[in-house]
């Protein structure tokens, strides 16, 4: 009865924060509303180093260092000409971020773009990130279909979509498959689209 009862409690405080988050952002456009999460420091301030934080999940090396050893697994596999650095494939970086992740696995690919629908982030990032030779570009996946590569990264990514909009995400990368995360949120993701509605976010806060 009792851990009923925590549970019925965790419940309504999820259900509060939700109510509060939608009426915050409600009267934003999609880009507006990461934007204004980014300059907040909605998912993590900013440090010595970085203006914008993406989050634990972009700066725990925990996560980060088996991300790109799958990646680098992926890419010898099926691009073996790029083991010796002679021909490293392209790639498209769908929410990119902060792009902390990003600036680890640079060296996997040859062309890099690098998107995110945070106008502020991405001009950050054209400075910060300059040496790296990335393509930085603000896109909004829902609405525009990415640049054609070798490789779409899709990265902890779908789970601030709704339902429909992670399905026209999918539609403009014009079927191709995200790699997976080593965490199977992509299978995650599969399950919630069967769902009557996100149970994560507010349906008029949802964005990339």
């Amino acid at each position: 009865m009792f851990l009923k009862l925590v549970n019925q409690l965790r419940q309504w405080a999820r259900s509060r924060r939700h109510r509060k988050s939608w009426q915050r952002y409600q009267h934003l456009s999609t880009s507006a509303v990461f934007e204004k999460i980014y300059a907040e420091g909605e998912w993590g301030h900013a440090d010595g180093s970085h203006r914008f934080n993406s989050g634990s999940g972009s700066r725990s090396d925990t996560i980060i260092t088996p991300y790109a050893t799958a990646l680098r697994q992926f890419i010898n596999a099926k691009f073996p000409a790029a083991s010796d650095g002679s021909d490293k494939p392209s790639v498209v970086d769908i929410g990119c971020g902060d792009f902390v992740v990003g600036s680890h696995i640079r060296d996997l690919f040859g062309p890099y773009t690098a998107c995110d629908i945070a106008g502020n982030v991405i001009a950050y990032n054209r400075e910060k990130y300059a040496p790296l030779g990335v393509d930085f570009r603000v896109l909004n996946v829902i609405t525009e279909s990415p640049p054609i590569a070798d490789i779409y990264l899709v990265r902890q990514v779908l789970q601030h979509l709704r339902n429909q909009d992670i399905q026209q995400a999918l539609r403009n990368m014009a079927g191709r498959l995200p790699l997976p995360h080593p965490d199977r949120s992509l299978s995650r993701h599969r399950r919630l689209r069967a769902q009557p509605g996100h149970p994560d976010r507010p349906r008029d806060t949802a964005g990339l």
